[in-house]
């Protein structure tokens, strides 16, 4: 047992030293002290992230979900609900791609819960993760209600994409609420979906009440 002292003392200097240069001005220093950490820590790493000061850049995070997935592939599922608490741009990031590399479909949720976030980049991320699982019912309701919050139209068009190629059944009543949307892109979307399904006769109805509706107006004017 005192053999293993030595090695301790040497593993937690180590550790003291990649959290130290985990800061560091140098980016690489950065990089190395990052990686580092995952090498030797695993899945305890993720309990610095709140931790680092400086942005974990793209690069970064796609090279600590490889590593964690190369030498740690069994997931530690508390240790990963625990990096949910941080605030930090890149930790949300970082999580929403480890769920979808390992694919984690019971923390489905969390990426879920940025479907709608304000910022546009961790919308993105939030999107690009969750086209890797199906949804089950409750989560496809709130994907259907986080939908209609989503700012950008060709995100918008991407979530609708990817729903309608992973739903069992077509849900004419949210496709029908789409139609009736004052978007025109998503219109269009929604019309050749239910085209493709077979619903011929929806999108026919749709738009000649809409040019019948159109002539009315330019009659009466």
């Amino acid at each position: 047992m005192t053999q293993q002292y030595p090695k301790i003392r040497t593993q937690l200097l180590l550790v003291w030293i990649w959290i130290r240069n985990s800061n560091n001005n140098n980016t690489y220093v950065i990089r190395e002290a990052q990686l580092a950490m995952v090498v030797f820590l695993g899945w305890e790493s993720l309990r610095f992230l709140p931790y680092l000061k400086m942005e974990m850049t793209l690069w970064q995070q796609i090279k600590v979900v490889e590593k964690l997935h190369d030498l740690y592939p069994e997931p530690d599922l508390p240790l990963l609900r625990k990096a949910y608490e941080s605030d930090r741009f890149y930790a949300s990031e970082l999580v929403m791609r480890i769920i979808r590399k390992f694919r984690l479909e019971s923390e489905v949720d969390y990426i879920l819960n940025f479907l709608d976030h304000p910022d546009h980049d961790r919308r993105e991320v939030a999107i690009y993760c969750i086209q890797s699982f199906s949804l089950i019912n409750g989560q496809q309701q709130v994907f259907k209600k986080k939908f209609f919050r989503i700012p950008n139209t060709q995100q918008q068009v991407n979530l609708l994409k990817y729903f309608h190629t992973n739903s069992f059944q077509i849900d004419l009543e949210f496709y029908k609420k789409l139609l009736n949307s004052g978007n025109e892109i998503l219109k269009l979307s929604t019309a050749e979906i239910l085209w493709d399904s077979g619903y011929i006769k929806i999108v026919e109805e749709f738009y000649y009440g809409q040019y019948n509706s159109e002539t009315i107006e330019e009659n009466v004017l």
